[in-house]
């Protein structure tokens, strides 16, 4: 995604703050140094400072729910253990005692080193082989995993061990994901997500991704939604830079087409239920194609 802009590209900065007028927007650094530009963008995440700063009243909730992700090698010898479903789509398993497995397979199309040569000249790109993705979770206070602490301080092995024993007894396949996991990719993670945000008003600060819609993994949609939020703001500043359109008027028909397509995932991947099967969501966007 930096290809082609090294050039205006900066790290190792933090972010303190923000200054906005009609005339354009500073940003502010820890530092004490500054940038200026004509738009900022807020794609700095769930402890977003610019939202804080924009948009203070949205609350962070953290649901107690904890997990821990996995990767596993997508071997032969996995394939033919796992469940059908596991291959399309998002997939989810729960169990009596409150645990949920959630699963997905990436399996690309064609060779990595194919795709990047053709889409992102220049790249560097690992060449990752198939494998799937596991995310164990536990619901609050179940006693199921140990303390946030412990986990932080855990080692892969020590985290592997936690997921392993939760599935004892699971099907198979499912248990032979967990086992093949890499040890060294397992780390925790704390479900928290935001409180869909009532229209605020338009100015040359926008947001977008876990900024603006941070929500929990229920249905594999986070990053989904962050892309489909950059290809709409760069349509938006694109038809600005053409001269098709007022800034102010594009930014806020982002916006407003971000609260009518991305709200309504966020409230239903929020929802208590949204792990039980039988949970069916209103008032979804329909896909367009």
């Amino acid at each position: 995604m930096a290809v082609g802009l090294e050039d205006v590209l900066h790290f190792g900065r933090t972010v303190s703050g923000f200054e906005a007028d009609q005339d354009g927007v500073r940003l502010l650094f820890e530092d004490g140094s500054s940038a200026t530009g004509d738009v900022l963008v807020a794609a700095d995440g769930i402890n977003s400072v610019v939202r804080g700063q924009l948009l203070p009243q949205v609350p962070v909730v953290d649901t107690g729910l904890r997990g821990l992700y996995a990767i596993a090698p997508l071997t032969d010898e996995l394939a033919s253990a796992l469940p059908e479903e596991v291959f399309d789509g998002f997939s989810m398993a729960s169990a009596p005692n409150g645990a949920v497995l959630v699963a997905g397979a990436y399996q690309p199309r064609r060779p990595v080193a194919e795709a990047v040569a053709e889409l992102a000249p220049g790249a560097a790109v690992d060449p990752v082989g198939p494998y799937v993705m596991a995310g164990l979770f536990a619901p609050p206070d179940g006693g199921l995993f140990p303390s946030d602490d412990e986990l932080r301080e855990a080692t892969g092995e020590q985290r592997h061990a936690v997921m392993s024993a939760l599935v004892q007894g699971w099907h198979p396949g499912l248990s032979a994901l967990v086992e093949s996991a890499d040890r060294a990719t397992v780390f925790p993670v704390a479900v928290r997500h935001l409180v869909p945000a009532d229209p605020w008003p338009t100015s040359r600060v926008t947001l977008l991704g876990d900024a603006i819609h941070a929500m929990p993994p229920a249905y594999g949609t986070g990053a989904n939604t962050t892309l489909r939020d950059a290809a709409a703001l760069t349509e938006a500043l694109s038809r600005v830079a053409g001269g098709r359109a007022p800034l102010l008027e594009a930014i806020a028909a982002y916006e407003a087409e971000l609260r009518a397509e991305v709200f309504p995932i966020l409230r239903a991947a929020s929802d208590p239920r949204a792990t039980e099967p039988e949970f069916v969501p209103e008032n979804l966007p329909v896909a367009k194609v």
